[in-house]
């Protein structure tokens, strides 16, 4: 049986910051975030995306209008799941309920 495809954004905040040089910032791509969940790849083709790695409040409009585009420009996937952080993450899915059309 095939899997579905499902498109994974990573947009940084909270869920991929790490100690670094510059104190604790976003540094956790989409890519090490589903090697801490290798049982996904059961359920589903995953194509990870890390379009930003930024503060979830530095994202701009034009950065998540440019997700939602994204995101309809894939008709073979079967679903869209968009991860960042806590501090604006219902801002980010308002948003892309009003700009996706998929």
């Amino acid at each position: 049986m095939t899997q579905p495809i499902v498109n994974v954004y990573v947009l940084g905040g909270t869920i991929t910051m790490a100690p670094g040089a510059k104190g604790i910032t976003p540094q956790l791509t989409g890519d090490d975030l589903a090697a801490g969940l290798p049982a996904l790849k059961d359920s589903a083709q995953l194509k990870v995306h890390t379009p930003f790695l930024k503060p979830g409040a530095s994202l701009t409009m034009d950065e998540i209008a440019q997700v939602a585009r994204d995101m309809a420009a894939d008709a073979s996937a079967a679903g869209c799941v968009v991860v960042q952080g806590t501090d604006t993450i219902d801002e980010t899915s308002f948003l892309l309920q009003l700009l996706y059309s998929g």
